[in-house]
């Protein structure tokens, strides 16, 4: 191997460092519980981009110069040999940058000028008064694509970390589901705090959001493994997966599995068994069952001093009746492929025409009960089938309040937003705001710092230009891993996608979304 080779290997090994770590242990960091939960891995980013980044700027260095070395040999060697001449291929600049580079960059540069031109520019800077995802986050991720675009290769070893430190995280999840504190984190939390925390990523929907990445890779990839020790791995980090993000105890956790089922059946490419692929679904539930019994039947209580709340979608779930449906199902499946293999590219069709069906009837009836038929009891379903202020856990009232004040705004602020995570401060400073900002703390216990929409979120913050930017982002993300058939990929990006319509962004586990992202503009990032 010559010096240059060598040092395009070193760089790939900084970069597989760099994702390694935010699968694994960036996750499971924390400093003081989680009381700052946040600004440590906020802290914990900033200081570790930077030293990386900076050991991949030596590397390029180095290999330039050793670029330029070569060049001068070659001019001295054909000096000496008058007849050989020297015939190197022009680049143009297409072939130095990908077209997400230039939304990375443009995304760098609006969410500048939005924090420089916004009336809270110290805010915007570390977004102090929001999820700590102010400009200097931005910077980071910008430093994170440079690396993993660069030098990322994905390999086998990269999905058994997936896995490792997936499962760490749903296993302290799991066990504090079921009243299990071995961490000590719940002992100076409120009664109010206790409910909505969780494992070591803090709030309940930034929890859930991790295993948006993690549940649909490790599902493509167990489909996909012909070793049986790489099938079992992932099965079981599958199952405590699926069960760690139930045990949040977020009804978003049920669109996380929904959507991973859905993306990996449109993606997949292998002719996978249809057992085989509802097999640690089907277990999940009975270990959800089990768990959940445990918790509501024993002495022991959540560290509230009363039972946690369990949400609807898991009241259903563990029904008796849906138990025994989902266990007659999966049994007729078991014994009908004994005899015809229940295989994906029988009923592929059927699954994928299903699959877009569902989220489309969903919309559908959203529309019909919001503004035709306003007046029907939809009992306990009214907050996820009528669109109103309660909608999605209150997301209704801000996502109304913010597009109401957008619309207000003069043209700067259209175009590049209020600055970067300073939606808090910005909405309780404005009057006709500040009250009704005020009751929404009242019914719901906390306060909206952010808009519980990604795309909406970037929209108001950073304006139509960040909004377009970070959509085309996403978009030629995407389809430079459709060109590379990096599906694995694909679906884990898509589920983050997915989920961050009711979801928000923040420093915990948006960085790792980057990761993936970056590693679809990645040249050889195929599993070897």
């Amino acid at each position: 191997m010559n010096v240059n080779k060598k040092v395009l290997k070193t760089g790939q090994l900084v970069a597989y460092f760099m994702a390694c770590f935010f699968f694994l242990i960036y996750p499971l960091y924390y400093h003081n519980a989680f009381f700052d939960i946040v600004t440590c891995k906020y802290n914990l980013i900033k200081i570790f981009v930077l030293v990386i980044f900076a050991v991949e700027m030596l590397i390029a260095f180095t290999y330039l110069m050793n670029q330029l070395d070569e060049k001068e040999e070659i001019k001295k060697n054909s000096k000496k040999k008058k007849n050989v001449k020297e015939e190197r291929p022009k680049k143009a600049l297409k072939d130095y940058f990908i077209i997400t580079d230039w939304f990375m960059l443009a995304i760098v540069v609006i969410n500048l000028i939005s924090a420089l031109s916004s009336d809270y520019f110290k805010e915007s800077i570390d977004g102090a008064n929001g999820r700590s995802a102010g400009l200097i986050t931005v910077l980071c991720y910008a430093g994170i694509y440079i690396i993993i675009s660069r030098a990322f290769i994905i390999d086998n070893i990269f999905i058994y970390v997936v896995a490792l430190g997936s499962s760490l995280a749903g296993l302290l999840g799991i066990l504090n589901g079921i009243c299990i504190d071995p961490l000590k984190f719940y002992e100076e939390l409120s009664a109010a705090q206790r409910k909505i925390y969780i494992s070591t990523l803090g709030h309940v929907d930034v929890y859930t959001s991790l295993f948006a990445i993690t549940i649909p890779i490790l599902l493509m990839y167990y489909l996909d493994s012909k070793k049986l020790l790489d099938r079992i791995i992932t099965f079981f980090a599958l199952i405590i997966n699926i069960t760690g993000v139930i045990s949040g105890q977020c009804d978003m956790a049920f669109l996380v599995i929904a959507a991973s089922i859905i993306l990996v059946i449109c993606f997949e490419q292998t002719d996978w068994n249809l057992v085989i692929f509802m097999a640690p679904f089907v277990i999940s539930m009975y270990l959800t069952k089990i768990l959940t019994n445990i918790t509501l039947k024993t002495e022991v209580r959540r560290f509230t001093g009363e039972y946690r709340d369990v949400s609807e979608f898991t009241k259903l779930l563990i029904k008796d009746e849906t138990v025994l449906i989902i266990t007659i199902f999966f049994i007729a499946c078991v014994i009908v492929n004994l005899f015809s293999k229940l295989t994906m590219k029988k009923y592929k069709k059927i699954f994928v025409g299903i699959s877009i069906a569902v989220p489309v009837i969903y919309v559908l009836l959203v529309i019909y009960f919001t503004f035709v038929n306003k007046t029907v009891n939809l009992g306990k379903a009214t907050d996820y089938l009528r669109f109103s202020d309660a909608y999605a856990s209150y997301r209704g009232f801000i996502w109304k309040l913010s597009i109401e004040e957008y619309l207000d705004m003069d043209i700067m602020k259209k175009l590049f937003g209020i600055g970067p995570d300073v939606v808090y401060p910005y909405l309780t400073n404005i009057p006709k705001h500040a009250k009704a900002m005020g009751d929404v703390v009242v019914y719901t216990g906390g306060a909206f710092d952010n808009l519980h929409n990604e795309f909406l979120q970037y929209l108001f913050t950073t304006g139509i230009c960040g909004l377009a930017a970070y959509i085309g982002f996403i978009v030629c993300s995407i389809k430079n891993g459709i060109k590379g058939k990096k599906y694995i990929l694909i679906v884990s990006s898509l589920g983050y996608v997915i989920l961050s319509i009711f979801n928000l962004n923040q420093v915990v586990t948006t960085p790792i979304y980057v990761i993936i992202l970056s590693a679809l503009n990645a040249k050889e990032n195929n599993i070897k």
